[in-house]
Parts: C-alpha cells; sequence; structure tokens
C-alpha cells in the first residue's frame, strides 16, 4: 500500500495513513472527515 493515500472528495482532499489491525491485516484510515454542520435552533429534534 501507498504510505500516505490521497483521495479528492467535494470539500478537498484527505490524506489517509497505513495502519495495521490486531490481527495484522493493513488498511487506511482517514481521520477528520468533515461533516455536516450540527440543526439548531427550530431545526432541532425534527
Amino acid at each position: 500500500m501507498s504510505a500516505s493515500p490521497v483521495i479528492e472528495i467535494n470539500s478537498g482532499k484527505l490524506r489517509g495513513i497505513v495502519e495495521n489491525s490486531v490481527s495484522g491485516v493493513s488498511y487506511v484510515a482517514f481521520k477528520g472527515i468533515p461533516f455536516a454542520e450540527p440543526p439548531i435552533g427550530n431545526l432541532r429534534f425534527r
């Protein structure tokens, strides 16, 4: 696997890191992924 894979999404690029699971399987982790803003005011609990 690439040491530092990069993917492009609508809001920019994300850089991943290769990690190993407890069973020794390699996977790519992407951290700090942007999410939508939480509903506030009269939009909350609808």
